[in-house]
């Protein structure tokens, strides 16, 4: 089974993980992989700007996510250059920074307030290794996929329910999945960019395949296992394994909560033999259970 293929590459990995999680908790602050951030969001909202509307001297207490719906706006830090922000572009502004933001052509744009882990960015309480682009421009299917996210979002955190809290978790662990690869992809050299696209695309094609594993990836890339395991802590900030389960669990979550999937089914589609390695899998990746993601989804 995939399942005991995987969990014996766990074990054969955990004194790399060890050497790793050794360094990256120095300096009392812990340096976290994208993948195993527990986001909690702050604030969403929508905000319809006008031309020449500004906002001066802004320092935020929080990380934000700024996406350009329509119009263009202008990012100016009091130290460094100014970045343009039109549609389809994603900005960073990391917390603590002075900075003023300038409608340069009247639209709209969605906002999130959010911490990446436990604790405080400004604070530095943690550190992510691989820090967010200021800037990010998406591609087509990416802006639509994270234009609908970010609304969503701002419309479960402006509505009480009973699955509020479920859905806000729920909604920005995956927003930060997405956001993720954006930035991971331009952040890299256009070598290192090509490589890890290619391992990529291949994970996501044999995604169902019983023998998907480290071993599989490295032989299909000329590698050794221990390499391979190298190249994905540098370019992918994860291991091959953790590679899987998130690709199987992002898939999992889009039939779980968009095509009314059962659990059972949602895990058997994706390629896990086991409902309940899937869901605990899942929940390892979104911090929730599968079935409460499907309930919060369906009554959100």
């Amino acid at each position: 089974m995939i399942e005991c293929t995987i969990e014996k590459e766990i074990t054969s990995a955990d004194s790399l993980d060890k050497q790793h999680n050794q360094r990256t908790n120095m300096h009392n602050h812990t340096i976290i992989d994208v993948d195993a951030l527990s986001p909690r969001v702050r604030v969403a909202n929508h905000h319809q700007f006008l031309d020449g509307q500004t906002w001066l001297n802004r320092v935020n207490p929080d990380p934000q996510l700024i996406l350009c719906l329509d119009g263009s706006l202008v990012y100016e830090p009091t130290e460094g250059d100014r970045i343009h922000s039109d549609v389809g572009s994603l900005l960073f502004v990391e917390p603590g920074l002075s900075h003023s933001l300038y409608a340069q052509k009247r639209g709209c744009l969605s906002g999130i307030h959010l911490e990446f882990a436990e604790g405080s960015w400004a604070s530095r309480d943690y550190i992510l290794a691989q820090p967010p682009a200021v800037l990010t421009a998406l591609d087509d299917s990416s802006f639509r996929r994270l234009s609908q996210l970010f609304c969503e979002l701002a419309s479960a955190f402006a509505a009480p329910s009973r699955w509020r809290e479920q859905r806000l978790r729920l909604l920005t662990t995956y927003i930060v999945m997405l956001c993720a690869d954006q930035w991971r992809e331009s952040g890299q050299s256009p070598r290192q960019s090509q490589r890890a696209r290619k391992i990529l695309r291949f994970v996501r094609d044999q995604l169902t395949a019983a023998n998907l594993s480290r071993a599989r990836i490295a032989q299909e890339f000329g590698m050794t296992p221990g390499h391979l395991n190298h190249v994905f802590r540098r370019d992918f900030g994860c291991t091959p394994v953790e590679l899987i389960h998130r690709e199987r669990c992002r898939q999992a979550h889009q039939l779980l909560t968009e095509q009314d999937y059962s659990v059972k089914e949602a895990g058997y589609a994706v390629g896990f033999s086991s409902p309940a390695y899937f869901s605990r899998i899942y929940k390892k990746v979104f911090a929730l259970a599968p079935k409460q993601a499907r309930k919060a989804a369906l009554r959100g």
